[in-house]
């Protein structure tokens, strides 16, 4: 999943640097794209569960990145899964049990991503 997803990106990247598209919009998605890919990275032999994969990427897809430098993602996002297992491991559980997110863990993440986002930056 992860492979596609930096494949995803990495085309992305291509296609907005061979388009005709207003100059402030490629900035945008060039910096969400750096994001993003700087987000997919795992350490070699340590997989990522697929539910930390899903709030990482959530974030991300989000834009509660978009602020941040890239160099400050990792530390973001290892402390983003850290407050999430140890205050709300529950939203953790049911993206496992149920593999999707519905309109309430949806609310929930924003919740989430919001009050961690803000504590993060401040």
């Amino acid at each position: 999943m992860l492979a596609a997803c930096l494949h995803a990106c990495l085309l992305l990247l291509f296609v907005i640097r061979h388009s005709f598209t207003p100059p402030c919009l490629h900035r945008y998605l060039l910096n969400r794209g750096a994001r993003l890919t700087e987000l997919l990275k795992q350490n070699q032999y340590v997989p990522m569960p697929f539910q930390d994969q899903v709030i990482c990427i959530y974030a991300g897809t989000r834009g509660y990145l978009d602020k941040l430098a890239v160099s400050d993602v990792g530390p973001y996002q290892e402390k983003l899964l850290a407050h999430t297992k140890a205050s709300a491991s529950h939203l953790l559980d049911q993206i496992k049990k149920e593999g999707e997110i519905n309109a309430d863990l949806d609310a929930q993440l924003k919740d989430l991503m919001v009050k961690f986002t803000a504590e993060f930056t401040a």
